[in-house]
């Protein structure tokens, strides 16, 4: 099993803090985070050590998120794109695979839009960025402008078990909730202003009418190999929504997993190895892109 190394570098001012294994003449993966208590760490634990052998696999952690010095004030998806860019120069990234989970699959879209030739092929994962609201749209709007993204990530820090409730919220099945997992979760929780980058992300990103981000009306545009990994049950973006995304894009294929919002914490085994497949199949031609399957 290859070393996970962890990199401090500068952009703009500010710490970032990556992570990394496999050689370094192997093709290269970006693993991209979601929001909330979510870092590279947290996300892709099961995954980098079954790509490493395979890839060179760097996980940045997003300015506030996993050790990474956070932005100033509100930010949207685009910020965070316009960052990667910058975060691939300074690294020496000229183009790779990218898969992003949640909002790190908004920004892996945005990356193949605004900046195609830094893209091979493209895996969202239970991605935002596919419709133009969310759940209750104006009562989130309302929410997202109260303190209680605070409170709960207070609750989370204090109690384990508060912890693993706010995880079935992501997670379908409660017995795929490890202890292991909770614990992770109320740490990072209870480390000092954990939750001001989901707030501030909450707070650029919903409006009352709609959200900022929203691709549906793009995707078209994206050549790119692409593989939709989506849970089935997630009730945070549905499944018709990246259904509609295939149907729009040349070259996509989905795969519907028997999980929520979080499959590679959930399912880590079986997304580890529906990832990997696409990308050691040879799909870099659209016309070798495979059906959409469905392991439900």
């Amino acid at each position: 099993m290859s070393v996970v190394n962890e990199t401090w570098i500068t952009i703009d001012g500010l710490k970032v803090r990556y992570l990394s294994a496999g050689a370094s003449e192997n093709p290269i993966v970006l693993l991209l985070h979601g929001a909330g208590i979510d870092c590279a760490d947290l996300s892709w634990r099961h995954t980098i050590p079954a790509l490493s052998p395979c890839f060179r696999v760097i996980a940045p952690n997003f300015p506030g998120y996993g050790g990474s010095e956070a932005l100033g004030g509100s930010y949207v998806v685009a910020d965070f794109g316009q960052w990667l860019v910058r975060f691939m120069g300074k690294v020496g990234i000229e183009k790779a695979d990218v898969a992003g989970i949640s909002m790190g699959g908004g920004v892996a879209l945005w990356l193949a839009l605004n900046h195609p030739s830094r893209v091979s092929r493209l895996a969202p994962i239970n991605s935002y960025g596919l419709m133009e609201r969310i759940a209750h749209q104006k009562l989130s709007f309302l929410l997202s402008r109260l303190p209680l993204t605070g409170a709960t990530y207070w609750l989370m820090g204090k109690s384990w078990g508060f912890s693993k409730l706010a995880l079935k919220y992501i997670i379908s099945e409660p017995s795929r909730i490890p202890d292991e997992l909770v614990s992770e979760a109320q740490y990072l929780a209870a480390k000092p202003g954990s939750d001001k980058p989901f707030q501030n992300f909450q707070i650029g990103e919903i409006g009352w009418r709609g959200v900022v981000t929203n691709f549906s009306e793009d995707l078209h545009r994206i050549h790119h190999s692409t593989l939709f990994i989506h849970g089935k049950k997630d009730s945070l973006v549905p499944l018709a929504a990246v259904e509609h995304a295939v149907r729009t894009m040349p070259h996509a294929a989905l795969e519907v997993l028997d999980c929520g919002h979080w499959p590679i914490r959930e399912v880590p085994d079986l997304f580890n190895s529906v990832l990997l497949r696409f990308l050691t199949d040879d799909v870099q031609k659209p016309e070798n892109m495979r059906a959409p399957e469905n392991h439900v």
